[in-house]
């Protein structure tokens, strides 16, 4: 069981030991490189404010630590951090830049009124995502009438499942999968004309340092060639696996 009294807060100091940045983690978070901040190269200038703290006490002493020193891009303070501190991106300013490519992007967007309506009953009642219980299923949630067969309960697996024993494959099946059915020689020939013969592509592919994936699709006549290597035909072998389409029906 993890110690719940694993979190602690740190902060980033210039050289003038001014802080830059305040950030709350555990183990080795306070190292990590964060989306638009850097830990400073002198690891002398990381510093942790107050450890062994609960998850909860940690974000509490974050936004506070956050408070007291202010963030540049209000204007309030020293600070680098772009939010205020705390579970979420509470108080996150976006750049003039990331405004206008936002604003670019829904111009000319006109959702109808069912769209809308199906958003807003969605999104109306978020408590069966964030009550954290793992045993709620997913397909218990708001407006799922509104995508049907995309998740199905357990019911419906069962059903499914009785209805497949005992079924056979037909013979227009067997016939236009026949190659799963028996083993093939494949005869290859190499970019110097040396040819080769194997039943087995993929540990003939690792041998001379091929993709036998592409390999295979060269065999089955989707590309001409890999590396230079081609594959002249692939022949049936005189003896096939026990399992055969008549051992099937």
């Amino acid at each position: 069981m993890k110690n719940s009294q694993r979190f602690y807060t740190y902060a980033y100091l210039r050289e003038d030991k001014t802080p830059y940045y305040i950030g709350k983690g555990q183990g080795k978070r306070s190292y990590s490189k964060q989306k638009y901040i850097k830990p400073p190269k002198d690891k002398s200038r990381i510093i942790y404010l107050k450890q062994n703290l609960t998850e909860e006490e940690a974000f509490k002493h974050e936004i506070y630590m956050i408070d007291v020193f202010g963030r540049k891009d209000l204007g309030t303070g020293i600070l680098r951090n772009r939010t205020n501190g705390g579970e979420g991106t509470s108080g996150y300013n976006h750049t003039e830049k990331c405004k206008e490519l936002i604003s670019s992007l829904k111009k000319g967007k006109c959702l109808t009124l069912e769209h809308k309506k199906k958003l807003s009953m969605i999104r109306k009642d978020r408590k069966w995502w964030n009550d954290g219980s793992r045993e709620k299923k997913f397909y218990d949630y708001p407006g799922k009438d509104w995508f049907p067969g995309r998740l199905k309960n357990e019911e419906i697996k069962i059903k499914y499942g009785k209805s497949n024993i005992g079924r056979k494959p037909t013979k227009e099946f067997l016939e236009k999968n026949l190659k799963r059915f028996l083993n093939y020689n494949y005869t290859i020939k190499s970019p110097d004309g040396k040819i080769y013969t194997t039943n087995n592509m993929k540990e003939f592919s690792k041998i001379y340092n091929l993709t036998s994936r592409l390999m295979t699709s060269v065999a089955q006549g989707k590309y001409k060639q890999h590396k230079g290597w081609t594959v002249v035909s692939v022949d049936e072998l005189v003896q096939p696996l026990p399992r055969t389409p008549q051992d099937l029906l």
